[in-house]
């Protein structure tokens, strides 16, 4: 499995999992500590607020969890990927794509894009 691969799927496993003081352990192995993430919703920095935000978009979306939906691809210190948001066994009603900027093989920076979002009538 590539470098690209493992921090992907960590990432992922990351926005999946719902218990905070977990997800904090996740953030301190796998992220600098003054780590940012912005995407069209959120602009956060620093591990706590970023478990902050995790744990309230779960709370949004308490049945959707997040998949892959491409291999991770890169170079030198940046990757990207796609994600799909949605509950178990169907198709993902959000999807994105995020640019990965790493410091030392641990996550820096996120920035999300938002690629498909539901319509709100």
């Amino acid at each position: 499995m590539s470098n690209f691969q493992n921090i992907a799927e960590k990432y992922i496993r990351l926005w999946n999992e719902r218990e905070p003081s977990v997800r904090q352990r996740l953030l301190e192995e796998g992220w600098v500590r003054d780590a940012t993430y912005c995407d069209p919703m959120a602009r956060v920095a620093g591990q706590l607020d970023i478990n902050t935000l995790i744990g309230n978009v779960q709370s949004r979306f308490p049945e959707f969890t997040f998949k892959l939906t491409t291999a991770p691809n890169g170079y030198g210190e940046h990757l990207r990927f796609s994600w799909g948001l949605g509950p178990k066994g169907v198709e993902s009603i959000i999807e994105g794509s995020d640019v990965v900027t790493l410091k030392d093989n641990r996550i820096e920076s996120v920035v999300g894009f938002l690629d498909k979002v539901p319509s709100q009538n």
